[in-house]
């Protein structure tokens, strides 16, 4: 009886010990290998914003001097501003410009409120916030477009960058953009004191 109760108390020893020095247990492994599979989801392109910087500004945003487009006058400089709603940074490769011509919509109403004799608008004709200029040809007016001198404009997320005049503030870039009127040979009164819309479209 003794023995047993001898081995007894040796075994609640041991596992007191084993308890006790339980933190310094050494424990043996194999290296290995091992593989898996995962996915993401790459998103996408989201449309960039032009804004034209006001022709004349003094706020130093890299805008230029005002020009009144004259037939085979001096070209009206432009500069914009290009912002990146996303998140993720986005490139810009070119910026052009256009003369903005009317829609058949805009024409039929234009031409219902102007009857003849008055001069009929078409969709040839350049537009002042969408409204047809009857007889101001949207050809008449020649552009320069921009792209950039090196690599790629990139405007990071939710910011934006400024293509303009260098002599009138901190532009990210120097502007190339420009229009100006042609002199075509006939009779331009159409365009005269008027406003042109103008559209911008980046790649």
């Amino acid at each position: 009886m003794k023995n047993i109760n001898g081995r007894k108390r040796i075994f609640v020893s041991s596992t007191i010990a084993l308890i006790i020095m339980g933190g310094g247990i050494a424990y043996a492994y194999f290296t290995t290998t091992g593989s898996g599979t995962g996915s993401v989801t790459a998103g996408t392109s989201t449309p960039l914003v032009i804004t034209q910087i006001t022709p004349g500004s003094t706020s130093g945003d890299a805008s230029f001097h005002d020009v009144a487009l004259l037939p085979g006058g001096p070209a009206q400089d432009l500069a914009v501003t290009i912002a990146n709603p996303s998140q993720g940074d986005e490139g810009v490769h070119s910026v052009t410009v256009s003369t903005a011509t009317a829609s058949l919509g805009a024409v039929a109403t234009y031409n219902g409120a102007n009857p003849t004799p008055a001069v009929q608008a078409t969709t040839s004709d350049a537009t002042t916030l969408g409204v047809p200029i009857a007889g101001c040809l949207a050809s008449w007016f020649g552009v320069t477009n921009w792209s950039p001198a090196g690599a790629d404009l990139i405007v990071g997320g939710n910011a934006s960058v400024t293509i303009g005049n260098v002599a009138n503030g901190s532009p990210d870039a120097p502007s190339t953009l420009s229009i100006s009127l042609s002199s075509a040979g006939v009779i331009q009164d159409a365009c005269k004191n008027r406003t042109i819309d103008l559209a911008f479209t980046s790649n």
